[in-house]
């Protein structure tokens, strides 16, 4: 089996594992045709049959394309969550101010980051057509949303009558130590990540420099003491 064979079928493997890697929470973020990579690997399929240096073209396409959509998309989720403790902070400073709740959501709308700002937007939206707060929040009360938190302690004041600023703190400052975590937790992976073009690239170019020259000077001394 000939070696371009051989990288088909590993981009084949790639591409079937990929099913289940972006099924996760960043690949909601990724276009439809990037959360179905089997029709990539149909492509695939039918370039081997073409020719295998074709389905390596095909192959090497598709990984730069997907790769770049999950970075994109995961950089999108990571923002959103890094905002979080922002949004949190600007309610506590509204309803610090006196404002009741559903004023506070109406004015945290207009100062909150990009990122946040459209589902803030929709929840003033819907408290202006009337909706009540807790269906105004509704949209955020999923596991995945990352103010979810946020919405849990707004309707839990405006329910009970409850101070609702030290809850929205402390979650501020949980959202911040996960931020700070997930930041750790990057920089001990930094030295795996550096791993494959250590070993790929930097060690043997080093090797090369190093002993390359060694190994002339010794290849052509052998050839002239050679009779």
């Amino acid at each position: 089996m000939s070696p371009a064979v051989v990288l088909s079928f590993a981009w084949l493997a790639w591409a079937a594992w990929s099913v289940g890697a972006l099924k996760g929470q960043a690949s909601r973020a990724l276009p439809p045709a990037a959360r179905h990579p089997w029709v990539v690997v149909g492509g695939v399929l039918v370039a081997l049959a073409i020719h295998p240096v074709l389905a390596l073209v095909v192959g090497a396409w598709w990984l730069r394309g997907a790769l770049a959509r999950r970075r994109r998309a995961a950089a999108v989720v990571a923002a959103r969550w890094a905002a979080v403790p922002e949004v949190a902070d600007l309610f506590v400073v509204a309803l610090s101010a006196g404002l009741t709740v559903r004023t506070a959501v109406v004015g945290v709308a207009e100062m909150a980051p990009g990122v946040l700002g459209a589902d803030l937007t929709a929840a003033r939206r819907r408290l202006a057509q009337g909706a009540t707060l807790v269906d105004a929040l509704r949209p955020w009360r999923t596991e995945e949303h990352p103010l979810d938190p946020v919405a849990a302690a707004l309707g839990a004041a405006d329910r009970s009558g409850a101070a609702a600023g030290p809850v929205l703190a402390r979650c501020a400052d949980h959202q911040r130590e996960l931020a700070r975590r997930r930041a750790e937790e990057q920089v001990r992976r930094l030295p795996v990540r550096l791993l494959g073009p250590l070993v790929l690239c930097i060690l043997p170019a080093l090797m090369v420099a190093t002993f390359g020259p060694l190994a002339v000077v010794s290849l052509r001394q052998l050839g002239g003491a050679v009779p």
